[in-house]
């Protein structure tokens, strides 16, 4: 499960502490969860163990596995990316701020296959069902295509995010594969 929760608070909790447990959810990526360091306890998730979480008032990222599933490590952590292992999988949770720009030192990485990359990317694509592009879109379209990178989008439905401001629904939030998940059995 990936979320931009837009700050971490107890009914938001309680609601993702519903959702996993009606749609079986082993592994939670949120962005965005606004906690500050004196406001740790604030990230706990009932039947989850957070593994590894960066904390910021206006930003953070917080990643979860369920308490039972006991192969899961944090693998490394980055400006924008928290990488955990969960088995044989790898799974990256990003959350790039619109200040910051992608280059060769924030870009997210390439992880051995099989892997999921998700979260809040913050860069506009057409692909990606924007109007118009941003000077993020190259560096991260030209990452992903460089490494075996599959996105998991259909420009056709609505976006993961509605500006109140523009009026308008955005796809900041990104699924992306390693390319050759397609064509393995699990």
């Amino acid at each position: 499960m990936q979320l931009n929760v837009e700050g971490l608070s107890a009914a938001k909790r309680h609601i993702i502490e519903s959702l996993v447990e009606i749609h079986h959810i082993d592994v939670i990526c949120l962005q965005e969860t606004h906690v500050k360091d004196d406001k740790s306890d604030r990230l706990t998730i009932s039947g989850f163990d957070i593994i590894s979480y960066t904390l910021h008032a206006k930003h953070g990222r917080a990643t979860y596995v369920r308490s039972d599933v006991y192969d899961a490590v944090c693998v490394t952590s980055s400006l924008c990316c928290d990488v955990i292992r969960v088995g044989g999988y790898h799974i990256a949770n990003v959350y790039k701020p619109p200040t910051e720009h992608w280059n060769n030192t924030n870009l997210p990485p390439v992880l051995p296959h099989p892997a999921v990359l998700v979260g809040d990317l913050n860069s506009h694509h057409q692909d990606w069902g924007y109007q118009e592009a941003d000077p993020n879109r190259d560096s991260l379209q030209e990452w992903a295509l460089n490494n075996d990178y599959l996105l998991l989008h259909d420009a056709k439905q609505r976006g993961t995010f509605h500006s109140a401001k523009w009026q308008c629904d955005y796809s900041p939030d990104l699924c992306w594969i390693t390319a050759c998940l397609l064509c393995s059995s699990w």
